[in-house]
């Protein structure tokens, strides 16, 4: 191949490598040069191997969330937002166990 020369991305024929049209399949291959992300930034998905931005929570590919700081983040608020409701329904439960107690004990001292 002459290093003025390229393969057309779609019908892989030799053309110009300043082509914006190929002559053989008659696509626009200007619209297809996109830029690809920095590698810096990127990383792999560790389920399915793909390339996504390093700071994604999930895969963009297959869904899977990402273990990552701000995850870990998100995952440890709700536990502890989990923890704090759990604490007030025991709290709620304790006084109600302690209200129906006492009312039971005044009922059997002055009406028993």
């Amino acid at each position: 191949m002459n290093e003025n020369m390229k393969k057309c991305p779609i019908c892989a024929e030799e053309i110009l490598k300043d082509a914006k049209k190929c002559k053989f399949c008659k696509e626009d291959i200007s619209i297809l040069k996109v830029k690809k992300p920095n590698k810096g930034l990127m990383k792999k998905c560790p389920s399915c191997k793909e390339e996504i931005k390093k700071d994604a929570n999930k895969c963009k590919h297959c869904g899977e969330i990402q273990d990552t700081l701000e995850s870990k983040k998100q995952i440890q608020q709700q536990q502890q937002e989990s923890a704090k409701q759990e604490i007030n329904k025991n709290w709620v439960n304790a006084l109600s166990t302690i209200g129906g107690l006492g009312l039971v004990w005044i009922y059997i001292k002055y009406f028993w």
